[in-house]
């Protein structure tokens, strides 16, 4: 990894730049990549946004959202910069069968999750206990330009604060997160603008979504699970960021130590896992699924599963398998 003020330069230096967000891209990935370009682009650069998915609906409030792309031109750049990912895979439609093209470029990682970025750069940037790549971005790079924290520049770290603690219920690290939501919301930060845009507007499709998921959620020992295809999300018309609200209102049944969201996508399964702090979900899918991201919120996919049922059964024993080793 190097130092901030070595990527510093580097970016200060560049002319063009293309920022990257993941796919399925949320509140906390969205800003980062938009405060960060916002402050570069003030000094001069001309920056380009890219993501593989259009924006939530749950997020259409963000200022500046419509420049982001979903097409990538695989243009010349001066640096290419992921945001709030290390890997080539959370950007695959970009990236497959093109890694030349990022290999052979100056690319840039700024990031919070547990885990290797891409062997062709050791230009990263990481805070493995940053709640959000807001947090991080807040903490370390913020401090040296405190004049460009304006009202709506802190109400969108505040956004990335809020989305990837899911309201403040995932970080065992509570004084660092409130003491910096407390000094956004100082800055100007509008939280009541907040809440209401991403917790308190539902429509009628998302509450009766709610309820099939509901229904379907099952706990067997203390892991409790839920499941939905994204072909469903298409007939009711709401999308993935909208269906995830209700695995958060899940998450406050008392009991379970993990919860499991469960989505195919295609023929591939997608899992989301929670935890009350108990288990260290980034440990659990390293070592079942070779994949990491937080001690309380991590994730994993698994492909060519054509059978939805019999895959949530063999993903379940197998996680099931992992924690009775643990006890």
């Amino acid at each position: 990894m190097q130092t901030p003020e070595k990527i510093k330069a580097l970016m200060e230096s560049a002319n063009t730049i293309a920022i990257f967000g993941h796919e399925y891209i949320d509140g906390d990935c969205l800003w980062s990549m938009l405060w960060l370009g916002k402050l570069l682009e003030s000094i001069g650069k001309k920056i380009s946004y890219f993501t593989p998915y259009s924006v939530a609906k749950s997020l259409q409030f963000v200022p500046h959202r419509e420049e982001i792309q979903t097409t990538f031109d695989y243009g010349k750049y001066d640096i290419l910069l992921f945001l709030d990912f290390a890997g080539y895979d959370r950007i695959k439609s970009f990236t497959q069968e093109k890694e030349s093209y990022f290999d052979d470029n100056t690319l840039i990682i700024i990031d919070h999750h547990i885990g290797d970025g891409p062997a062709s750069t050791d230009l990263v940037l990481k805070d493995q206990s940053a709640s959000s790549n807001c947090e991080w971005i807040y903490e370390h790079i913020v401090w040296r330009r405190p004049e460009k924290i304006t009202p709506e520049i802190a109400t969108y770290l505040y956004l990335g604060l809020t989305t990837d603690s899911g309201n403040f219920m995932y970080e065992s690290d509570s004084v660092r997160i409130m003491h910096n939501a407390l000094w956004l919301i100082q800055a100007g930060a509008d939280k009541k603008r907040v809440l209401q845009n991403i917790y308190y507007r539902n429509n009628l499709q998302m509450i009766q979504f709610g309820n099939t998921l509901i229904q379907r959620a099952k706990q067997a020992w203390w892991l409790l699970r839920t499941y939905y295809e994204d072909e469903e999300l298409v007939t009711i018309d709401i999308d993935k960021e909208q269906a995830d609200y209700w695995f958060h209102t899940l998450r406050t049944i008392a009991g379970p130590k993990i919860y499991i969201r469960i989505r195919k996508s295609w023929n591939t399964l997608k899992w989301s896992v929670r935890g009350n702090g108990e288990i260290d979900c980034a440990a659990l899918c390293n070592n079942v699924f070779n994949w990491w991201w937080h001690h309380n919120a991590a994730g994993f996919g698994i492909d060519r599963f054509q059978d939805f049922p019999s895959g949530i059964t063999y993903i379940v024993e197998k996680i099931q398998t992992y924690i009775q080793t643990k006890q």
